[in-house]
């Protein structure tokens, strides 16, 4: 059952009643494609709770034939695989048209044979918002939290024992009671920092830094964890084996992936297309390019011609003397218009100059493992989304062509050796050439700003001049 067939599956979203409480609950069911037991959400109730949520009702048969008789309600019901489990899920957007002050919801498929009814629903609301614009802050904005540090009050209580006179008998006793006082500690101001997003950004950014392998796959395990309580639910089929170097990176690429459209659905302005789309179709194109990506991985690969795995490009080691300059054959292949010329001058570039983006150019040319191919559906969907007819081989021409001069021209540290800011810059250029915007560039997939990419180079430029 393939990601493209599922994603034309429609819904139908009707409003009642179901347990008498005077709160307006959901029904969804699926109007058509595929079979009812295909672990795809096919019908659900969602009751409404107090503080605004939905629970997912383990509904009866009975409660079922009652709900579909409710009126239909007119909302945007968008699917995508949010969890990246392989069965897409709704999001449901415009609800409070119909019932007043709730929050749009992502309601995830359960992905069992044997129950067509949703896992659990999470609200896009106030709190996902402020998640999402803390990781959005955090990845583009050196030092974020710190202007959200504050002082906050912590009430203490310990217990103390002595002797007190009770006037009542008119004499001493002895007893225990409760002291409770107020001390002022350092922490960030709740108003505007979610504990999810200063979980994320704070991990993010320690990645980075990790001083080992050990230490990486640590973190990541850490961040597969926080994004689990921001989605309100595990992603992927199975918890990965973060003992295993290639499935912890193949997390933190789909991780990427994931909160990066989450942002913008959650309405985090940086992180929203000013393209004819709407966000949940912006969504819905970037999770199914990256199901897709995903998919030719499973289907096999050219041998790589250099040592890595799939899902990161490789770190690239050079000797002390490496001289990154321009040579004179890299030269000539800049100057060449086809896909040809372009893998020439990234093969170049990685086995004779070292360049720490030489293994992504190449497997942008070959639409190859998952940052190649990710590249590569990314350009479409935004030229999709800004109603451009573009050219791979064209852009790729005219990206070859900008890595040359900004190569050459370079004057900060080791010459030659870019910083993954001055690749995103040239990035930014090219696809304003195309009339693209700079989030059309997966390096900075949330804000489309130079410095978001320095916070991701540890997937696509690990060996990028600090």
């Amino acid at each position: 059952m393939s990601y493209s067939t599922q994603s034309t599956y429609t819904y139908q979203a009707k409003k009642g009643d179901i347990n008498a409480d005077g709160l307006q609950d959901l029904y969804i069911k699926r109007t058509s494609g595929g079979a009812s037991n295909n672990g795809v959400l096919y019908e659900t109730i969602l009751t409404q709770m107090a503080d605004k949520s939905f629970s997912v009702l383990s509904a009866t048969a009975s409660q079922k034939t009652t709900a579909a008789s409710w009126p239909v309600i007119n909302v945007n019901i968008k699917s995508a695989d949010f969890n990246i489990d392989g069965f897409v899920d709704v999001v449901v957007k415009g609800i409070n048209t119909h019932i007043p002050n709730v929050d749009n919801q992502v309601v995830f498929s359960s992905g069992s044979a044997s129950n067509g009814q949703a896992d659990i629903a999470t609200s896009l609301g106030s709190l996902m918002t402020k998640t999402m614009t803390n990781i959005s802050g955090s990845l583009s904005t050196p030092n974020y939290f710190t202007q959200f540090m504050t002082q906050v009050p912590v009430q203490v209580e310990y217990p103390d024992c002595g002797y007190y006179y009770d006037y009542y008998s008119d004499s001493w006793r002895f007893g225990c009671w409760i002291v409770s006082y107020t001390v002022w500690l350092t922490g960030y101001d709740s108003n505007f920092v979610s504990q999810d997003g200063l979980d994320f950004g704070l991990a993010w950014g320690a990645l980075d830094q990790a001083a080992t392998d050990a230490d990486f796959r640590e973190i990541s395990e850490y961040l597969y964890d926080v994004v689990g309580n921001i989605l309100g639910i595990e992603f992927g089929k199975d918890r990965p084996d973060f003992n295993d170097q290639g499935a912890v990176e193949e997390v933190l690429a789909k991780i990427w992936v994931i909160l990066s459209d989450l942002c913008g659905e959650a309405g985090v302005l940086e992180c929203v297309s000013q393209g004819s789309q709407t966000v949940g179709e912006e969504v819905s194109h970037g999770l199914t390019g990256l199901q897709n990506c995903t998919d030719q991985l499973l289907s096999g690969q050219a041998s790589l011609p250099f040592i890595g795995n799939p899902f990161r490009s490789p770190k690239v080691a050079h000797s002390s003397t490496q001289n990154f300059a321009i040579t004179s054959s890299q030269l000539s292949y800049s100057t060449g218009t086809n896909n040809t010329a372009r893998r020439n001058f990234w093969l170049s570039r990685f086995n004779d100059s070292k360049d720490p983006l030489g293994p992504l150019g190449v497997n942008v040319v070959d639409n190859a493992y998952l940052l190649g191919c990710l590249a590569n559906e990314r350009t479409l969907l935004f030229a999709y989304d800004y109603g451009k007819t573009v050219s791979l081989t064209s852009i790729g021409v005219d990206m070859m062509e900008a890595h040359s001069d900004a190569v050459q021209n370079d004057v900060v540290g080791i010459l030659g050796k870019l910083r993954a800011s001055d690749i995103a810059a040239y990035h930014f250029q090219v696809f304003a050439i195309s009339g693209l915007p700079p989030r059309t560039f997966g390096g900075a997939p949330f804000t489309g700003i130079a410095s978001e990419a320095e916070k991701t180079k540890f997937i696509w430029c690990p060996s990028c001049e600090e």
